[in-house]
């Protein structure tokens, strides 16, 4: 009887990811257009938010309607964060946003992130125009020569959103 186990790469189950806090992990840079959130013919300012969630599903049901949208909008008032069920919010952050302006934002990745959830307050945009829900990717490295020691963590995210007159186009990099 011959053995061919002797030849076989051992795989350990790759290790859980560790979903630690880590300063400065997200970029968010977005480009706002002179025409932004127009209405009546002006521009205005917005409301862009950005929430950070351990699971999204709650999320993902609140921006499939015009109340859902707004109710996210509103969770910095504490009355309404009451009326609102989002059980896997671990941060929420809150930006203001001017027609015509060109930022990056920092932000910190909260313990237990696995997802940012983003809504822009438009006066007259439809929900899918308005939000995105992206999930946090991870990265896997290895390390060792012969005995190789896989190591996978929660990546670095750059979000690049584009704030139309009407509407947000959001895409990532991550690092």
């Amino acid at each position: 009887m011959l053995c061919f186990a002797c030849g076989a790469k051992r795989t350990d189950p790759p290790p859980e990811v560790n979903w630690d806090f880590k300063a400065g992990a997200f970029q968010i840079t977005y480009q706002a257009s002179p025409e932004l959130n127009e209405y009546n013919n002006s521009p205005h300012t917005l409301i862009l938010m950005a929430y950070q969630l351990s699971e999204a599903s709650d999320f993902k049901n609140y921006i499939q309607s015009p109340d859902g949208i707004k109710r996210l909008l509103n969770l910095y008032d504490p009355d309404e964060r009451k009326t609102v069920s989002l059980k896997n919010l671990e941060d929420l952050q809150r930006f203001v946003i001017s027609p015509g302006t060109k930022k990056t934002l920092v932000l910190d990745r909260v313990k237990e992130a696995r997802w940012i959830g983003l809504v822009a307050g438009y006066f007259n945009s439809r929900p899918e125009l308005c939000s995105a829900v992206l999930r946090i990717p991870v990265k896997r490295t290895e390390e060792g020569l012969i005995r190789k020691k896989i190591k996978v963590e929660p990546a670095d995210l750059h979000i690049n959103i584009e704030l139309d007159a009407n509407q947000m186009h959001t895409s990532r990099d991550a690092s």
